[in-house]
């Protein structure tokens, strides 16, 4: 049983508060990508999210998730088929998110994603799309 987590703390030493995000999953939906998470030029972290245990519905498990500099969620992406790659253990997250110009997070889709090349962006219905091949 496990969650994924991003925490900060002060660069300047042990005095300062703390903050920190947890994926907000039943269980897993670790963040474990080598290169860790993206930060923009306005402080914005881009993380990439393992699976996570649900496989009826979004979770938050195989996503791009947005926070702000305080740690706070902002925005998601998430394939449509997210409850399906949960089911079948294809994490997403096993490669952290690119920042593009103009704004843009890419994400190299795995192959299980092929002819599924579409994210859902956060409180719309229609999708977003999902970066260059």
């Amino acid at each position: 049983n496990y969650h994924g987590w991003v925490v900060s703390a002060p660069a300047g030493g042990p005095s300062g508060g703390l903050a920190n995000f947890q994926v907000p999953t039943h269980r897993e939906g670790a963040i474990w990508a080598p290169s860790g998470a993206a930060v923009d030029g306005r402080g914005r972290l881009f993380v990439s999210t393992g699976n996570g245990d649900s496989t009826s519905s979004f979770d938050f498990g195989n996503a791009v998730i947005r926070l702000s500099p305080s740690l706070q969620r902002q925005s998601y992406f998430a394939p449509p088929n997210s409850a399906e790659l949960n089911s079948t253990d294809t994490d997403l997250g096993s490669v952290g998110p690119l920042l593009l110009t103009g704004g843009r997070a890419f994400r190299e889709r795995a192959r299980a994603w092929r002819g599924r090349n579409r994210l859902h962006r956060q409180g719309s219905a229609r999708p977003a799309a999902a970066g260059a091949r």
